[in-house]
């Protein structure tokens, strides 16, 4: 419902945009790219204009708002692309940082979700070596990890070189699902999972 943007924003030089990202408060707009010059853009909305930018976030895994739109969370990995990664929220709208904390040895991260139901964030990812996946469910408030799930056995591995993303949603049951396109001995497989009696603590 907006009126056209008359001047378009200056090109980014970005590698592998595959998602812009809405706010669910309708005011701010950002991509998810795996690398980006100069940091990761966040715009305004219904403007499109540029509102900030994480000066040193330029290599990422996943981007994703909180439901209320206040929050901003960016898995990256510091240090010129290399090493392991952090998970770092700011304030979606000014983009001051507000809470950041390593994730020790996850590596190539598929999925990062806000519960809309429960203060916790979840992380899909695959271990390198193997490509078994694994979900990590933290506290959003403080970042601290409030459970780990592996997935069983037999199911399709998912790595860098076959699978790139996950798709991640929650309901108001105890619940969260997960699907991925993952690899097996079969070949290319969709695996849909759902993970129960994480929620004991809360």
């Amino acid at each position: 419902g907006a009126a056209p943007v008359d001047e378009p924003m200056p090109p980014f030089q970005v590698e592998d945009a595959d998602a812009v990202l809405m706010s669910p408060a309708r005011n701010r707009a950002t991509i998810q790219p795996s690398s980006i010059l100069e940091g990761l853009p966040v715009f305004t909305v219904p403007g499109a204009e540029l509102a900030y930018r994480i000066a040193d976030v330029n290599y990422l895994d996943r981007v994703a708002f909180s439901p209320d739109g206040s929050r901003l969370a960016v898995i990256y990995k510091p240090n010129q692309g290399s090493g392991n990664r952090e998970l770092r929220v700011s304030d979606a709208l000014t983009g001051t940082p507000i809470a950041q904390t390593p994730l020790g040895s996850t590596n190539a991260v598929f999925g990062l979700l806000y519960d809309a139901h429960r203060p916790l964030i979840y992380i899909a990812s695959g271990e390198e070596a193997t490509g078994r996946v694994t979900l990590e469910i933290r506290h959003a408030a403080t970042l601290e990890v409030a459970g780990r799930l592996e997935a069983p056995e037999g199911l399709p591995r998912c790595t860098y070189g076959n699978c790139y993303s996950a798709a991640l949603a929650t309901s108001t049951e105890p619940a969260v699902y997960f699907a991925f396109n993952g690899s097996s001995d079969a070949g290319s497989q969709l695996t849909v999972g759902r993970a129960l009696d994480i929620f004991e603590s809360q």
